[in-house]
């Protein structure tokens, strides 16, 4: 089983590798320039101090720059714990324990970010990584570290909004003002689809994500965004106003009956990337805010980056290998008649809405323009009446 898990995760692999003799190593596995001796134990109770020792012998003759890797579905004592710690300036050996293996059994392709994340645990910071499962703990950030929207929302009375609230329910759909083609550049091929699928989240986790994706450089002054509940939505921008809208769900709840609030809420944001293209973040949140699920950031790119260190370093971060395809070109486009492009997306013609917005860089209050949202795969006779309290206009 461990000699398939290893070579569907893109290992070269030496079944009972002689490389500490006289005693033979389960695996000798090598990852680009990286190796690894695999042990594992399947014994009913935790791995104890003289196992380790044995492993830690067989280092000793094994090849000089190879890690020791010690799999055991029974765990480990803390006093092993304790000496991976001691010795891990002279044989790094890194522990799997029962949730890791089960983990990468389920991804193989994790396997090898799941090794290096442990081994920098190990090595850098001096702590033994274990279990997969329990909940990322993200520190405290202020929102005032994210840009604030280069746009006011106003009402009928031209009066700043926070956000714009209506009846409506769930829906994966957000407003934007522009929709960027990925496939309209000179270059022959087709844009390229990025998803990160990122677990174990609760909402300061998600709050974070938005921060990291902040100080990699990929938010915007003008991003977009939806909150909706089971007979609400909230329609928003700015990725500042994004996280204080998220966190006040108190007051975005003070008018719902408590039999229309369901136990999660529907999040969806949206911004443009430098380079061409965007991407969206998407998530179900706990309405206690403890529990986020299927959060995932799907990136639209004109093509493959000539740097790509930063995607890389973001997906190491989030411990997820990328799921990367080429997407066909999207089809025609056409123009409203405010002369906004509506692009055609997975064969739905999008709907665009006007809606007033204000620069707050507008001193004298007088640049009020309207532009036209693109409301992506939208059925705009189910909305309506989406906007009552904002200034509006159909095409």
């Amino acid at each position: 089983m461990l000699e398939r898990l290893f070579k569907n995760a893109h290992f070269r692999v030496q079944r009972n590798a002689g490389t500490a003799r006289p005693r033979q190593t389960d695996l000798l596995a090598s990852y680009g320039d990286a190796w690894y001796l695999i042990e594992a134990k399947w014994e009913k109770a935790p791995i104890d101090v003289d196992a380790f020792d044995a492993v830690r012998a067989r280092m000793e003759r094994a090849v000089p720059s190879a890690v020791g890797v010690i799999i055991s579905m029974s765990g480990f004592t803390e006093t092993v714990i304790e000496e991976v710690t001691k010795f891990r300036g002279k044989q790094p050996i890194l522990l799997i324990g029962q949730k890791d293996l089960s983990q990468v059994l389920r991804t193989p392709e994790s396997l090898a970010n799941l090794l290096r994340i442990k081994r920098d645990e190990l090595m850098v910071h001096g702590r033994v990584h274990l279990s997969l499962e329990t909940t990322r703990r993200a520190r405290r950030r202020p929102v005032t570290d994210l840009p604030a929207a280069a746009l006011t929302i106003l009402g009928l009375d031209l009066q700043p909004l926070p956000y714009v609230k209506k009846e409506d329910g769930f829906a994966g759909l957000v407003f934007a003002q522009e929709l960027p083609d990925v496939d309209w550049v000179i270059a022959d091929g087709s844009g390229v689809t990025l998803d990160l699928p990122v677990s174990r989240l609760d909402e300061r986790g998600l709050i974070d994500l938005v921060h990291t994706l902040n100080s990699m450089g990929w938010t915007t002054s003008q991003p977009s965004w939806s909150i909706r509940q089971l007979t609400a939505a909230w329609h928003g921008a700015g990725a500042r106003e994004f996280v204080e809208a998220l966190t006040a769900r108190a007051k975005r709840y003070e008018d719902l009956p408590e039999e229309e609030i369901h136990h999660s809420e529907q999040v969806t944001y949206f911004d443009t990337c430098a380079g061409g293209g965007f991407y969206t973040l998407s998530a179900d949140i706990s309405k206690d805010g403890s529990r986020v699920v299927g959060c995932n950031v799907s990136f639209q790119l004109v093509g493959v980056p000539v740097d790509v260190q930063p995607l890389r370093h973001l997906f190491e971060q989030y411990d997820v290998m990328a799921a990367e395809s080429d997407r066909p070109a999207a089809g025609g486009e056409a123009a409203d008649d405010l002369g906004d492009r509506v692009e055609q997306v997975r064969g739905h013609w999008d709907d665009a809405l006007a809606f007033a917005f204000r620069r707050r860089d507008d001193e004298q209050g007088d640049d009020l323009v309207v532009r036209a949202p693109i409301l992506a795969d939208a059925q705009m006779g189910e909305l309506g009446e989406l906007l009552d309290a904002a200034a509006r206009t159909w095409r």
